[in-house]
């Protein structure tokens, strides 16, 4: 059965995915389907932790359009971004002080 809701939810991922990789200045060097795989997935997982994060300081995320919505995935993705950069900066030099 067609769920319209899913792909809305994957062309949302999508879009905030690849918008919050180059407000990050965040590169992969991997092929492109790669790419815009990691970029959905991680627009989905930052519209879930937008959301997430909305509804926990007291938002009602079920009045908000879509722009809002898209707003907050691509906050959310930018925050996953940045955690990823800093877990990986960690693994590339486990035992130096982390750069400011």
């Amino acid at each position: 059965m067609y769920n319209p809701a899913v792909l809305d939810w994957v062309l949302i991922g999508a879009f905030a995915g690849w918008a919050a990789s180059r407000l990050m200045k965040f590169q992969l060097r991997v092929r492109m389907i790669t790419e815009m795989l990691i970029c959905t997935a991680v627009g989905v997982l930052g519209a879930v932790l937008g959301g997430t994060l909305l509804w926990l300081f007291g938002a009602n995320i079920t009045r908000f359009g879509l722009l809002n919505n898209v707003l907050v995935a691509i906050i959310g993705a930018c925050m996953l971004l940045w955690a990823l950069r800093k877990i990986l900066e960690l693994r590339a030099h486990p035992g130096s002080p982390t750069r400011h």
